[in-house]
């Protein structure tokens, strides 16, 4: 069982599903650590963490999730080494690290005790049942019994030949996850473990397994595998899933497969038909989803390099979802649409058509390339795409005057990565250097006009108004900026000027005579997205005129936090998918838009699109989505504006402090601030105990709190008068 081409298996990620419902974040925790797990017990979350002693950030917390939507650290301990995974009994944590296992007493969280059961080698993982636990490492495992939990006693160290990944004891059986399978132990005698039978293969990497009606299930970087346990002794495979890409967790309650997916997410399966997965939910974090754990309908979700993700499970917590395209997608690279339908690329099955009035399944998949962008134009349609086994790259055209029985015009063999057309031409990225122009005035004979030859490479483009912005990149020289070219005569491209900028661009957007450019700058502890602000309306002569961060250098950030943006009138509308969220922004002025908003999304977008009342998404793997936009806008109440009260704050954003200054008109007997959630509730009371007619000042400290919008109300003898929003960014 070769591992091959994961480059191009990791894109592909095929669920059979007619509809599904979507999970919603209510709230986060981001950390400055690589997080590995979550255990609950009760009202207490505890994290470990997936590095090394000695890094200044805490590596095991405890986490207070009596308010989900308010989950606050109230312990922190930086004495253990990688966690790779946390055991509960009886208010006792089993911490197994890559130095010992730990074990914590926690029955009185004002004096928690620490004691290190086992000292001398590092645990790979440990799990326990009722008063028997078992702890693996490299080379063998340990039995003891924890009918005692915080002074357990060893039973029997059994040395072996093979590294062991992971352990389960049900009742008398011991299963073992080992590099090249599984292994199956007799221990009703406990103190004289049996080898029964394995099943072994030649496995790629092996995360995670399940026992579940006399099946085990293994996880592994090349998909999902069931095997056969009825008879230990004989143990052998009877299927394999290769849908789930990157299982990094599983586990099976009911019948319902529940996955963390590094690349993809959480996800729920219905495993009726192990072939045929039926996807129930779903959850993309904004980086790498590791573990979860659920309580009380509430999902808290680890995301390796962000932190806690806390989600409201109700599949009705979304009422302003119009409509959900999804059926076997692998990638959606770009879409395009008309009243009646939408035409996207799919980086399985090429060009995709969808009826809107009909989310069920497409009415069209040519099934025979990969998709990589998509131009629709009076009933033509230009797709990008890869094909073959050397993945050669074209453009194909086709009419689709009937969507169910597209007609193939032409096919282009050129090296072309993204597409744009205006007029009778059509120009595309060939290869990293240049831009072509080809005139497709005739769809069904394509001729070539002229090339864009840049010395540095040219990322993305965007075309306004006889204008071609080019984002241009080069990290050996540190060159990143965009470079302008006049494109009146489309035979004679002329570069008209240059401006530099501080980082690299990946997202272009062009609103009257401003265009905006997304960047992001990272760093090992963190990154920032945001954008630059450009007047180009002279050309010859762009300025910078504003900069704003979406997100801030505060979060931790080993991977890119992506951006995506478009306009409605004043609305300005920005998908950041390094937070999860949707963010609204009132662009009366355009050169200085004014944060309204923030909404909760958990999908990876890539694009947005107005469409009269309806908002449309491309979230990647996980399909279209069409939002109603006023119930989009109306999810929460607006701030009471007062123009005859001074109420305002700085800095904001903010972290973690931020002064709020407001104006006292008349002596009253109580004056105070209350602090809310984007969800209106309450969270935190600031009494003004001394102040004056006037101006005065107070500071909130909200270093317990989420990042996220909260909305500031001034009272004055229990009335409110005044409020507004602030943004928290940790």
């Amino acid at each position: 069982m070769k591992f091959r081409n994961l480059i191009f298996v990791v894109m592909i990620m095929i669920i059979s599903s007619q509809s599904y419902a979507v999970f919603h974040k209510i709230s986060e925790l981001p950390f400055y650590n690589f997080v590995s797990w979550i255990e609950i017990d009760n009202d207490l979350a505890i994290i470990g963490v997936d590095e090394p002693e000695g890094n200044p950030n805490w590596n095991l917390g405890f986490i207070d999730i009596s308010n989900p939507e308010d989950p606050v650290i109230i312990e922190e301990y930086h004495d253990f080494h990688r966690v790779n995974n946390i055991a509960i009994k009886d208010s006792v944590a089993f911490i197994a690290d890559d130095n010992s296992l730990k074990l914590i007493d926690y029955n009185d969280l004002n004096n928690i005790m620490i004691n290190t059961y086992y000292s001398d080698t590092g645990v790979n993982f440990i799990d326990i049942d009722n008063d028997y636990a078992v702890f693996v490492y490299d080379g063998g495992f340990t039995l003891i019994n924890v009918s005692n939990a915080f002074s357990p006693q060893e039973i029997i160290f059994v040395p072996t030949g093979f590294n062991i990944r992971r352990a389960k004891i049900i009742e008398n059986s011991l299963y073992l996850l080992v590099d090249d399978g599984i292994k199956i132990y007799d221990i009703s005698q406990i103190d004289d473990p049996l080898l029964l039978g394995q099943y072994t293969d030649d496995f790629f990497i092996l995360n995670s397994f399940e026992i579940y009606d006399n099946k085990a299930y293994i996880a592994g970087w090349e998909g999902l595998f069931l095997v056969d346990i009825s008879d230990p002794a004989d143990p052998h495979l009877i299927g394999s899933n290769h849908n789930i890409v990157t299982p990094s967790n599983i586990s099976i309650q009911d019948g319902i497969l529940y996955v963390c997916d590094f690349l993809y997410g959480f996800s729920m399966f219905d495993i009726e038909d192990f072939n045929d997965l039926v996807l129930i939910n779903t959850y993309s974090t904004p980086r790498a989803t590791v573990h979860y754990a659920t309580q009380d309908e509430i999902l808290y979700l680890i995301d390796w390099s962000y932190g806690l993700q806390v989600v409201n499970m109700d599949e009705n917590a979304n009422p302003y979802e119009v409509y959900r395209y999804f059926d076997e997608f692998s990638y959606v690279e770009g879409l395009e649409y008309t009243d009646d339908y939408i035409y996207y690329a799919d980086m399985l099955d090429g060009l995709g058509i969808y009826e809107r009035t009909n989310p069920e399944e497409p009415i069209y998949l040519t099934g025979d390339e990969m998709g990589t962008s998509i131009i629709y134009d009076d009933d033509i349609v230009y797709l990008s795409y890869r094909t073959g086994s050397s993945f050669s790259v074209g453009i194909k055209i086709y009419d689709v005057s009937i969507p169910e029985f597209p007609e193939l015009l032409n096919t282009i063999m050129t090296d072309n990565y993204q597409t744009r057309k205006i007029g009778d031409y059509l120009i595309f990225k060939n290869g990293i250097y240049s831009i072509k122009v080809l005139d497709v005035s005739n769809p069904n004979n394509p001729t070539y006009v002229s090339s864009i030859i840049n010395d540095y490479h040219v990322v993305s483009y965007q075309i306004k108004n006889n204008l071609l912005f080019a984002n241009i990149h080069d990290s050996y020289d540190n060159i990143n900026g965009i470079e302008i070219y006049d494109i009146s005569d489309i035979t004679n491209p002329e570069s008209i000027s240059f401006i530099s900028l501080d980082y690299e661009v990946f997202d272009l957007n062009i609103f009257e005579d401003v265009l905006y450019a997304g960047y992001y700058n990272l760093g090992w502890y963190g990154s920032a997205s945001g954008y630059f602000i450009i007047d180009f309306s002279n050309p010859l002569n762009p300025i910078v005129v504003n900069e704003f961060y979406v997100h801030s250098l505060n979060n931790r950030g080993v991977g890119f936090g992506s951006l995506c943006c478009n306009l409605s009138g004043t609305d300005l509308v920005i998908a950041d998918n390094r937070s999860n969220r949707i963010l609204t922004y009132d662009a009366t002025d355009i050169t200085n838009p004014i944060l309204q908003d923030e909404f909760r999304w958990n999908l990876q977008t890539s694009s947005i699109d107005f469409d009269g009342e309806n908002l449309i998404l491309n979230n990647w793997v996980n399909g279209i989505t069409e939002l109603d936009w006023n119930q989009f806008l109306s999810v929460n109440e607006l701030p009471i504006i007062n123009k005859d009260i001074f109420l305002t704050n700085f800095p904001n954003p903010f972290n973690p402090e931020t002064k709020i200054s407001f104006s006292v008109t008349q002596n009253s007997d109580f004056v105070n601030l209350d602090i809310y959630n984007i969800r209106g509730q309450k969270v935190d009371q600031l009494e003004i105990t001394n102040y004056e007619l006037g101006i005065n000042e107070v500071t909130w400290d909200a270093k317990k709190f989420a990042s996220g919008i909260y909305m500031y109300q001034l009272k004055v003898d229990g009335k409110a008068i005044a409020s507004k929003k602030c943004l928290l960014l940790k």
